[in-house]
């Protein structure tokens, strides 16, 4: 069966596509990642979908980083990921344009302590696409609370990378069936028109 959204209460949904994050991601070159990615935000705009980016980012002390995280205190002690730095911003292959949404937030869910939520909420929004580096952390914790919260899922299979394409698999095979439906970037363009 094809898959349908209704574009007006769709959020499209660009995570974590920043400098720094990307060069840990070692096959979103050779996947052609950011074109896909970036396709698919554009069918988003022209359809009127809700385009939100995500971001992760910290103070230079680190001091709103979840302190008992081995993640993000690695972080910390490389130094990466600071607010307003060039490794923390969006690629510039993907910028967004005037009227998306960007949230930043200090965890892998982006549900967590912001207020995405709310943003939803404003735009009636029932549908979330996904897209984002990494598949099996703010991809999935996306998917999860927002399965949770009764938003519907659809993760945009070619729009996604991990650190290793096994975690990737892993979560598009093994946890996704569970938590929403997966869609290439075909389909979810298509099915915005």
């Amino acid at each position: 069966m094809a898959l349908t959204l209704d574009p007006k209460r769709c959020a499209v949904m660009a995570m974590d596509f920043q400098n720094e994050i990307l060069g840990m991601t070692p096959q979103y070159r050779e996947k052609h990642l950011l074109g896909t990615v970036k396709r698919v935000l554009d069918a988003a705009r022209h359809a009127g979908a809700a385009v939100v980016y995500i971001t992760v980012s910290f103070r230079d002390d680190y001091a709103d980083a979840p302190a008992h995280s081995p993640l993000f205190q690695d972080e910390k002690a490389r130094g990466v990921m600071k607010a307003g730095s060039p490794g923390a911003a969006i690629c510039d292959e993907l910028t967004p344009q005037v009227g998306d949404t960007v949230i930043n937030k200090h965890c892998v869910d982006p549900f967590n302590g912001t207020h995405l939520a709310n943003v939803l909420r404003a735009r009636d929004v029932d549908t979330l696409v996904l897209m984002g580096v990494w598949t099996n952390y703010v991809v999935e914790a996306t998917a999860r609370t927002g399965a949770d919260s009764s938003y519907r899922i659809i993760v945009v299979t070619d729009g996604c990378a991990s650190n290793t394409e096994a975690n990737h698999q892993f979560f598009i095979n093994q946890t996704l069936p569970m938590l929403g439906t997966a869609a290439t970037a075909n389909e979810v363009i298509a099915a915005l028109r």
